[in-house]
């Protein structure tokens, strides 16, 4: 008893310590803590799931206002749409594309605009990725309005055509070519055989990488030798003896 008064006593003024004694002592709701424990997020979010086990009203004006904090609310405990913590996910790439396909689980329009706002603002990989997520998860085809951001980098623009268009996409094949190991991922999964604009820059002489990404489409693209390119597979050792073992020596060459 008197451990518990202790804790108790100071439970009101501290986040933790209400959480904690509400789970571990009163076992259930405890409504005198309740207002410390929401001005915590990560509390809040830890009473509404694991003590209320459900929507906290409480708790939603914090919540609201991260879109990271309304994403994980939406989903961990409204486990459905939830308008009021729209506004904040929308501002935020990766929880509008979390919260399209985890929670609504249907292409979010009233968002679509503001995600290419803020993927175009940014220019960052990791948010031109997510064009190519939202495209093959949520919209399950092409998002003809993101693809001149796509077109930004080679990656997500050889990722957008193997798994959206699931084909060739010509207006990407500048940038794609202008990659060396790019345009190798394109050849093999993309047009699945021999491309020739892969392999005018792959064998580039003064490139670092020009033994191993000939070595790469050799293998995986040609598979087996690929005599115009051995000059440049030597220039690395260890290439060339993966090369010899693995498709020169196995053709009896």
């Amino acid at each position: 008893m008197k451990n518990r008064w202790l804790t108790y006593s100071k439970a009101h003024t501290d986040p933790e310590l209400a959480y904690l004694y509400a789970i571990n002592v009163i076992r259930g709701p405890w409504p005198k803590g309740e207002d410390a424990i929401s001005k915590s997020v990560f509390y809040s979010q830890l009473y509404a799931r694991n003590i209320i086990k459900g929507p906290w009203p409480k708790c939603e004006d914090l919540m609201s206002k991260n879109p990271y904090t309304a994403y994980g609310y939406a989903k961990e405990i409204i486990k459905g749409r939830w308008p009021k913590g729209e506004d904040a996910i929308s501002k935020d790439t990766n929880c509008s594309i979390l919260y399209a396909k985890e929670v609504i689980k249907v292409r979010w329009s009233e968002a679509e605009k503001l995600i290419l706002k803020n993927i175009t603002a940014s220019d960052a990989y990791e948010n031109i990725m997510s064009v190519c997520i939202y495209a093959n998860d949520i919209i399950k085809g092409r998002w003809p309005e993101a693809e001149e951001v796509v077109l930004k980098k080679a990656y997500p623009a050889f990722m957008y055509a193997k798994e959206v268009i699931k084909g060739r996409w010509l207006q990407a094949e500048d940038i794609v070519a202008a990659n060396d190991f790019i345009s190798c991922l394109y050849a093999q999964h993309v047009i699945k055989g021999k491309w020739g604009r892969c392999e005018k820059i792959i064998k580039n002489p003064n490139s670092e990488r020009a033994p191993a990404c000939c070595l790469y489409y050799a293998k995986y693209v040609i598979k087996g030798p690929w005599p115009e390119a051995e000059k440049i597979i030597k220039k690395d050792q260890k290439s060339w003896k993966q090369y010899c073992e693995e498709l020169k020596d196995k053709n009896g060459k």
